[in-house]
């Protein structure tokens, strides 16, 4: 009876609750291109209140009736102010103008009336990259993301990073909700996001929401542009690298629009392989998306990415490695505070070597493709209070490695379903405290026709063990998220966070140079069991006048099941390719200090990071600890920005790290013929300490012009550091002594380019 009068009671209460407000709703979207603006700020003077738009621009904020004051803002806009007598539910959608003015006064931060309840989450749009120094001037949405804080990359010119003790396969990279599996072009000198057709970036270290799941240590979110809705739009440029072109316009004016942008290289249409250049490489991508309004509730999407890489030797050697994307997505509004998003999801990554071997063609090719189904549902409560939900279920459809040749042995195909549920809740209490906490719970399930072997203590293969069809191994995971925010003052706030994430999908690569092309996915299986981390991070955060921010964030994570790699490990050829890895338990801990001075002519920061990453693995290292390959413990870093005028900014970056960690040879022993090196202890040597400097000068177009020009002039390592990318080692009999090569980046690099819009 008790219960029943409670139930009742509180049905009341929101009844009354609902009576008694009325909800503002609608999007925001650029005023020239109709773009949908992320993350732009609605705020209310009255009652010192406020909210953001969503991944699609759609915002929803729910007030006690009465008369209003509301502000809507982004960085790089005009703020656009409307006075409101809310009575009932309103549609307000908000166009901005683009504040010229601003050009020449850059401010980094978003209104900081907003507070977010996530612990550690960047923002960057392409405004934002384009004023950071660059290799060769091409604006690079990873390479932004490489000079931030905290985030660790092993060599110059590569794209893989490495964030709190994580390998880089452990960082969830998406395009338009597409996962992409490799994201470099040119080993890894530029990415595969084209600059043109990006829209905004959001990227959270460490710990990310209930939304996010499948990888351990950090989400990339790329959102591409959607077209503009009002004219044609031409725009391109060139720098060192390539050369690209993006056009846009309306399908439908004000209704359907479409963006199609490509982008190649051109260093083969001037030079070919020969004795001096060993090798060439050439890549090319291409982006389209087309979205079509069909009402204020109802909206389509459709995106498509597909990037290529090929490198030319003088040999009959040869690599071809590519990523494919195709994203549906159906926006619809069921009331003005119950958002949804259905998405249907392709993504296809392969990578093929050829080469000669005994006079035969040789082919090896290793894939994955993922089929995705994916519900996401936003609940807006009321201005302090917003839920979401969804599903996740993803197809794998492995081939770790296949082989034309019986030379190599293949490696057997394998399926997969990753399947996911969550619920989150963003609350805010009491005006002081701000807690975003959620649950994944994610099952894993190998399927389909598959065989596996069963391996004895010494990891030779005892049994062989076959499935026709059907389920024949599952894992299942609770993976619990909490960020807790304590406002101490409006400038003030103590930051907290747990989050357990799981990982089914591991990279088998040689990590021992910065870069490889050569990458191959496995699933959990019998005998892989999923990875798995457990973060714990404590943070602060300090705003001075709108001008300074100063934080300080710490965290310690455990890893378990972490994958390496057994001396002389080969990963291609070999059918049984669990007896090339072991797994165990890692460590990492660490802390960041960074100043931001984030308005005004001189923007930029000073940052200090100290953080290990420590492996304990048995079979490796004599089951004793060492550090990973990415283990650089101090890191330091200087990045300014100075607009002299709207039209001329500079920039500057400075870094500074500890030298990567290596194993080094102590011996080596003939086989055969061949000198074959012993190792050390696994890890013990570490390269010189990495530093160097980088400036950039941006030229933009006058005032009014329908034609505008960009410039970009940099220089990359401008005083020439060697910093190295590696070593190779070389024994000598004849006089029992080791040789020891070092192989570098281009010690420094003038880069121009050049790009366009009308």
């Amino acid at each position: 009876m008790k219960k029943t009068i409670f139930i009742i009671f509180l049905f009341l209460q929101i009844n009354l609750f609902a009576q008694n407000t009325a909800t503002i709703s609608g999007y925001i979207y650029d005023k020239q291109t109709e773009e949908s603006i992320i993350g732009a700020n609605i705020f209310t003077e009255n009652f010192n209140k406020g909210t953001t738009t969503n991944s699609y621009g759609y915002y929803s904020f729910t007030l006690k009736k009465g008369d209003y004051n509301i502000n809507y803002s982004f960085v790089g806009y005009l703020q656009e102010k409307i006075n409101i007598n809310l009575k009932k539910d309103t549609i307000i959608n908000i166009y901005l103008q683009i504040d010229d003015n601003q050009l020449d006064e850059v401010v980094v931060s978003a209104n900081s009336k907003i507070r977010t309840n996530e612990y550690s989450s960047l923002q960057l749009t392409p405004l934002s990259i384009s004023r950071l120094p660059s290799i060769f001037g091409e604006n690079d949405p990873i390479k932004a993301i490489q000079l931030q804080t905290g985030i660790k990359t092993v060599g110059d010119g590569t794209s893989g990073f490495y964030v709190q003790g994580g390998n880089i396969d452990q960082n969830l990279i998406l395009i338009d909700e597409a996962p992409i599996y490799n994201p470099s072009h040119l080993f890894g000198l530029v990415s595969v996001f084209n600059p043109d057709a990006v829209k905004e970036i959001k990227f959270y270290k460490g710990n990310s929401s209930a939304k996010y799941g499948g990888r351990l240590s950090s989400v990339m979110d790329v959102k591409m542009n959607e077209g503009n809705m009002n004219k044609l739009q031409l725009s391109g440029g060139v720098s060192l690298l390539a050369s690209r072109i993006t056009l846009q316009a309306p399908i439908i004016k004000n209704k359907a629009s479409f963006l199609i942008t490509g982008r190649r290289s051109f260093i083969d249409f001037f030079m070919q392989p020969d004795e001096s250049e060993n090798i060439i490489p050439q890549f090319y991508d291409i982006n389209l998306k087309t979205n079509f309004k069909i009402n204020q509730n109802n909206r389509l999407f459709l995106s498509f990415y597909k990037g290529n890489d090929k490198i030319l030797s003088v040999g009959d050697f040869t690599n071809i490695w590519g990523n494919q994307t195709v994203t549906f997505r159906y926006n619809h509004i069921f009331t003005p505070r119950i958002f949804s998003n259905i998405s249907l999801i392709y993504s296809d990554y392969q990578n093929q070597l050829n080469f000669t071997e005994l006079n035969q063609n040789i082919s090896w090719t290793t894939a994955i493709k993922d089929y995705t189904f994916k519900t996401d549902f936003s609940f807006f409560v009321n201005s302090n209070n917003k839920i979401e939900f969804g599903t996740n279920t993803v197809f794998h459809n492995f081939s770790p490695g296949q082989s034309n040749n019986v030379l190599l042995q293949s490696i057997s195909q394998s399926q997969a379903f990753e399947n996911a549920i969550y619920l989150l809740n963003d609350i805010n209490l009491f005006n002081k405290i701000g807690i975003n906490y959620g649950l994944r719970f994610t099952v894993f399930q190998n399927i389909g026709n598959a065989t596996w072997y069963n391996y004895n203590e010494n990891f030779y293969p005892i049994k062989e063990n076959k499935n026709e069809k059907g389920i024949y191994n599952t894992y299942k995971n609770l993976q619990p998220r909490i960020s807790l925010n304590y406002f101490i003052t409006n400038k003030l706030t103590l930051k907290s966070a747990y989050s357990r994430t799981v990982q089914y999908v591991q990279l088998l690569q040689n990590n021992s140079y910065a870069y490889t092309s050569l990458e191959t996915w496995i699933p959990a299986s019998p005998n892989i069991l999923p990875q798995t981390a457990d973060i714990t991070s404590l943070g602060l955060e300090f705003l001075h006048t709108n001008n300074y921010k100063f934080s300080f964030n710490s965290y310690y994570k455990i890893f378990n099941n972490q994958i390496d790699y057994i001396d002389h490990a080969r990963l291609i050829g070999t059918q049984y390719i669990e007896t090339q890895i072991r797994t165990g338990k890692a460590s990492a801990y660490g802390f960041e200090i960074n100043f931001q001075k984030i308005s005004g002519k001189l923007t930029g920061n000073i940052s200090y990071n100290y953080s290990r990453i420590i492996r304990n693995i048995t079979g490796i290292n004599n089951n004793k600890p060492y550090p990973a390959t990415y283990d650089m413990p101090h890191d330091a870093r200087i990045s300014l920005n100075y607009n002299f005028s709207k039209r001329i900014s500079a920039s500057a970056y400075w870094i500074y790290t500890t030298g990567r960690a290596y194993t080094m040879p102590s011996g080596y022993f003939e086989h055969e013929g061949f000198y074959v090196p012993l190792y050390s202890d696994r890890n013990a040597e570490r390269m010189p300490d990495y530093h160097r400097m980088d400036i950039a000068v941006n030229i933009n177009p006058k005032e009014n012009k329908k034609f505008k020009s960009y410039w970009k002039i940099g220089i990359y390592n401008i005083y020439a550091r060697q910093n190295p990318l590696g070593y190779n080692f070389e024994y000598y009999a004849d006089d029992n002594s080791l040789h020891i090569y070092q192989f570098n980046f281009i010690t420094i690099m003038p880069s121009i380019s050049y790009s366009f819009k009308f």
